[in-house]
């Protein structure tokens, strides 16, 4: 009984060393909307070959609303119809898991706030990556195709990363470069409370 307890303290330890908790920042500058998408980023790591990642975004573009309204005017009854376009900033939830094989990994969940989906391909020793997502596939007012993300992310040091790509890249009306930064760093402390909650560790 005394091996099977020890066993079982061992392997829990094992769980929770391996068990990384990340937070991360990073704002990402459109150049051709001239504004900014913020991100807060919370990445949770039972394994190497797995891991949990959610997001709030800040969107400048969030919310499109079109209206048109038709005035009739009088007496020689001409009509005239105003077309009109809002962009709203909105606040958008990501909620989604990965798996890695090799050195490519995919992800698949809520990805700002519609389901989607996307790869990832490291490269030299996981300091630089490229990615490609995609999600909102039924489009929305302005963008009748998915809403398409090339991004390349370079580790600059430990805890600091650039990014340069094109978002919205197969939307015309659309589509943006972009450059932005980062921080990312695991944190201990969160990571000592969230080991010791009562639930199973993989």
């Amino acid at each position: 009984k005394l091996d099977s307890t020890l066993a079982g303290i061992n392997k829990y330890i094992t769980a929770a060393d391996r068990f990384r908790l990340n937070l991360g920042f990073r704002g990402e500058y459109l150049m051709d909307e001239d504004d900014t998408k913020g991100y807060f980023s919370l990445k949770m790591q039972p394994r190497e070959d797995k891991y949990y990642l959610f997001e709030v975004i800040d969107d400048p573009r969030g919310r499109t609303k079109i209206t048109d309204t038709e005035v009739t005017t009088t007496p020689d009854g001409s009509t005239i119809i105003t077309h009109e376009v809002k962009t709203e900033d909105q606040l958008k939830l990501s909620a989604l898991f990965a798996k890695k094989f090799g050195s490519v990994a995919f992800r698949g969940g809520l990805m700002e706030d519609t389901f989607g989906i996307g790869a990832d391909y490291y490269i030299i020793n996981e300091q630089l990556r490229a990615s490609v997502d995609a999600w909102n596939f039924d489009g929305n007012a302005e963008a009748s195709n998915p809403h398409m993300k090339f991004t390349a992310n370079y580790t600059v040091f430990k805890t600091l990363f650039l990014n340069v790509g094109v978002d919205d890249f197969v939307n015309s009306k659309k589509s943006s470069s972009f450059a932005g930064a980062g921080l990312s760093f695991d944190d201990e402390d969160l990571k000592y409370l969230m080991t010791r909650l009562p639930i199973s560790m993989p």
